[in-house]
């Protein structure tokens, strides 16, 4: 159950991603004198430095020509070949150069803002839905988080009548259309903020802590198998500029869910068919608790915790990796290497299908080492440290052919689901178990605080600068497993120092 809702989870947040294409014609087709005039500008300003045989007159009348010429594309929903373009005459091919790189600068800024307003919402969330989960319990808990989440999804295809609808009362200097699906997207990223506290929260109720990173690897191989499945999904529902069908498909399939969850789910103490060899062993193999510690922790109190603190700031870095990736590779491939949407969503499914191996591959291994008597800390660390030193090979990412970028991006997202399946496991490995709602939203919030940061930059800087960040942030992640959580161990659970 926790893998098939991650994979609705995912595709849900991979579906606004994969239509960015097709709502950046949208977003274009609806812009302001003031965009239009910023876009203008941004291609004069580029043309300067090359046409230096015409007047800034001329420039400009050339960039009002080619503004409406590729105002028709978008309308057209038309995409020219790297052929086509190569056949140009040289100043013919310096306009059309110029003015899509400001056309695409300007909706990589506006999608930003909507991203932007999903992580807010992913920010604000988790610790309080962490919270509400440790009070209620995760079997009404869980599905109230996947309710808000689902009809958020479903309300995104009526984004551009909520914006008009907002910008007529709450006046914003944001584009009306871009005002409504960050509107929609804020509240999904609300709800979708519990999912993962509440995931991390079951498997700690189920698993004994030597199977606990092997469940962990198949319940985030659903965000995997979500990433996979969306570019199909997406791929198969959308038609020319009809991007609606993918949003009302997957809420929907929410809501089914929710009553499997309802009829299906029990904790191990509670469960109907559970024999007691099996809830003696679930309950054994749980870490041993300090029975004078609090029955409930504030979320702030996971920052007295060293490790936790640690893994706060690791994941930070770690997450910009998988955010950039997530977010931002459909408009990469469609802007920066000029890919059609039927080849990017091949691109997109092939660097999730790697992240899936990554998925198992990384919970797999660290249990074998913890079977084989190896410690928690020795088995997550042996896995996560290599995996750290290749994501630093998105530096070079910029730098290589279509096919190789493809390849290397699969070997990123690989590499970061390995990493990030046991990163995930370190809450429940040195926290008290009761606490395991509210710690795991604390570092889900951190998570949100690095996509925030990360679609803020992308939505200013060059892809390539990009690449350079979340190369560098591997690097800072592989350094603070090390230096800033240190050794991870259940033993030392209650330790605040």
């Amino acid at each position: 159950m926790l893998c098939i809702e991650t994979i609705i989870n995912y595709v849900d947040r991979m579906t606004w991603n994969l239509t960015s294409p097709i709502i950046g014609n949208v977003i274009v087709l609806t812009f302001t004198q003031k965009d239009i005039e910023i876009v203008k500008q941004n291609a004069k300003k580029e043309l300067m430095g090359v046409l230096k045989d015409k007047s800034p007159e001329q420039i400009s009348a050339l960039v009002d020509k080619e503004f409406q010429r590729q105002l028709k594309y978008a309308k057209e929903h038309r995409k020219l070949e790297d052929s086509e373009i190569a056949k140009m005459p040289a100043q013919d091919k310096h306009l059309f150069s110029a003015l899509k790189k400001a056309l695409d600068d300007r909706v990589k800024a506006l999608v930003a803002i909507v991203i932007i307003a999903f992580e807010i919402g992913y920010i604000l969330g988790p610790t309080p839905l962490g919270t509400m989960l440790d009070r209620l319990g995760i079997r009404k808990g869980y599905p109230l988080t996947m309710a808000l989440w689902s009809l958020a999804g479903i309300v995104t295809v009526f984004s551009v009548q909520i914006g008009t609808f907002l910008d007529k009362f709450l006046p914003s200097p944001i584009l009306p259309v871009v005002l409504g699906f960050a509107f929609c997207r804020f509240i999904l990223g609300v709800g979708e903020a519990g999912n993962w506290p509440a995931a991390i929260k079951t498997i700690g109720e189920w698993f004994p802590a030597k199977e606990r990173s092997f469940a962990m690897g198949w319940f985030n191989s659903g965000s995997s198998l979500g990433a996979f499945f969306a570019p199909i999904i997406v791929g198969a529902l959308v038609h020319g500029n009809k991007w609606q069908p993918p949003y009302i498909v997957v809420g929907l399939a929410g809501y089914v869910w929710i009553l499997g969850w309802l009829y299906l789910y029990h904790t191990p103490e509670k469960h109907p068919r559970l024999s007691k060899d099996e809830l003696d062993y679930i309950v054994t193999g749980r870490a041993v608790e300090n029975p004078t510690a609090k029955e409930k922790l504030p979320f702030w109190e996971g920052l007295k915790y060293r490790q936790i603190r640690g893994v706060l700031m690791s994941r930070f870095c770690a997450e910009s990796v998988w955010k950039f990736c997530t977010y931002w590779l459909p408009l990469y491939f469609t802007q920066a290497r000029n890919v059609k949407l039927s080849n990017m969503f091949i691109f997109v499914a092939l660097t999730a299908l790697s992240s899936e191996f990554g998925n198992i591959f990384g919970g797999w291994l660290s249990s074998y080492f913890i079977k084989r008597g190896w410690t928690i800390n020795k088995s997550r660390k042996a896995v996560m440290a290599p995996c750290g030193l290749l994501m630093i090979s998105a530096l070079f990412i910029p730098k290589v052919p279509l096919g190789w970028a493809v390849a290397m991006l699969s070997l990123l997202t690989f590499c970061y689901q390995a990493w990030s399946v046991n990163m995930q496991t370190i809450p429940a490995d040195v926290v008290p178990r009761k606490a395991l709602g509210s710690a795991a939203g604390l570092a889900h919030m951190t998570a949100g605080l690095a996509g925030f940061t990360i679609s803020l930059l992308t939505g200013k800087l060059s892809y390539t600068a990009m690449f350079t960040i979340i190369g560098c942030a591997a690097f800072a992640a592989l350094a603070l497993l090390f230096i800033a959580i240190g050794r991870i161990d259940p033993i030392a659970k209650e330790t605040t120092t």
